[in-house]
């Protein structure tokens, strides 16, 4: 009996030591009210097919709660850098950059790379692994802000 009530101990400090998700606020980073932002597709540089598209799309959900800027439609922006015949490897260059965002009329562009993304079973949970490099450019001086 005593040594189950340790390994139940035991099994209940440890629980409590999981790591639990966080969001990330950027300090100093002022995106004006009412600015208007394109999250460009992320590069994917994972084995989970989809996983660039998953993650651009939860970003724009999050930028849109916060209800102080403008998104621009996923499909417009598509539809552009197609028509213009733009790729997205890891970065914008700075000719392609002025030239989605003239066309897109934006302040703002959100790019990123997925670096790792995995979801492993641990115990009853499912739990994911992430690991991001995201950019908000500045759309004027193509200065990266965050």
């Amino acid at each position: 009996m005593k040594k189950r009530v340790c390994f139940l101990l035991t099994f209940f400090i440890l629980a409590s030591c999981a790591p639990r998700p966080s969001v990330y606020v950027p300090k100093g980073v002022l995106v004006p009210k009412g600015a208007k932002i394109a999250v460009l597709p992320f590069t994917n540089l994972t084995d989970s097919q989809g996983a660039g598209e998953k993650i651009a799309a939860f970003l724009m959900v999050e930028i849109l709660k916060t209800g102080k800027v403008e998104v621009v439609d996923p499909g417009r922006v598509e539809n552009i850098l197609t028509k213009e015949r733009i790729r997205l490897l890891d970065r914008l260059s700075p000719s392609s950059l002025k030239k989605l965002t003239d066309k897109l009329g934006v302040d703002y562009v959100v790019e990123g790379t997925v670096l790792e993304y995995r979801v492993e079973k641990e115990n009853r949970y499912k739990v994911p692994f992430l690991a991001l490099s995201v950019r908000l450019v500045d759309t004027r001086n193509g200065k990266i802000i965050w």
